[in-house]
Order: C-alpha cells, then structure tokens, then sequence
C-alpha cells in the first residue's frame, strides 16, 4: 500500500457504469506519481488530502488505483495536514524575506495550536 499527499486534481470524467453514474478522478500526487480512480462523488478529493492507495494497473502515463478506506482518523489527519499550510501561510505573511525564519516558524506553530485547540477544544 502507497501513501501520499494530492498535489493536482486533473479531471474528473463522468461515465455510466454498472452500479450507476460514476467519475473517474486523475490526480498528481506529491510523491510525483499521476494516478487515477473511481469515485461516486466528482468531489471526492481535494488538494493536500492525503490517499493510501494500491496499484491495481498501470499505464504509460497514468496508474489506476484502488483505494484504501477512508476513516475517521484519517480525515483529522488531512485537517491537520489543512491547519499546517494555513498557519504558515500566515506567519509568511506576517514577516518578510528579510527577517528569520525561526520567527516565522514560531509564529505558525503558534497559530497552528490555537487552531487545533478551537477544532478539537
């Protein structure tokens, strides 16, 4: 089983197949792999969800994947994953190129835990 971060969502392309209308979703993972799979929801990922998934069969350029389920644990994880890059894409904007990076890193965890303890209290 493979595991890793979306970093593009391609398509999504709506088909009719057996079990009623499906979408087939291509994405670019961070692990630079272009995968694709097949979801009843069009919107069934989003950028930065993280997807534990397994080669069923593969392509030239793209590989179809069967993925593995999703649960409740999982879904904090892509919250916390979502908290991380908006904390930092605050204090980046709090601080400019020329000051520290440690400033900036200081600032983000500190925004990162308030956010983590106002979603979970």
């Amino acid at each position: 089983m493979k595991q890793s971060k979306i970093t593009q969502i391609l398509e999504a392309l709506e088909r009719e197949g057996k079990y009623g209308k499906m979408f087939t979703i291509a994405m670019t993972l961070e692990n630079w792999e272009t995968i694709q799979i097949n979801k009843k929801n069009k919107d069934a990922f989003k950028v930065w969800d993280n997807i534990k998934y397994e080669v069923i069969e593969e392509w030239k350029k793209r590989k179809e994947v069967k993925e593995e389920n999703r649960g409740v644990q999982k879904q904090h994880g892509d919250q916390r994953g979502y908290f991380t890059s908006i904390a930092f894409q605050i204090a980046f904007n709090q601080y400019s190129w020329e000051e520290s990076y440690q400033n900036c890193s200081n600032l983000a965890r500190r925004i990162y835990s308030d956010m983590l303890d106002n979603y979970w209290g």
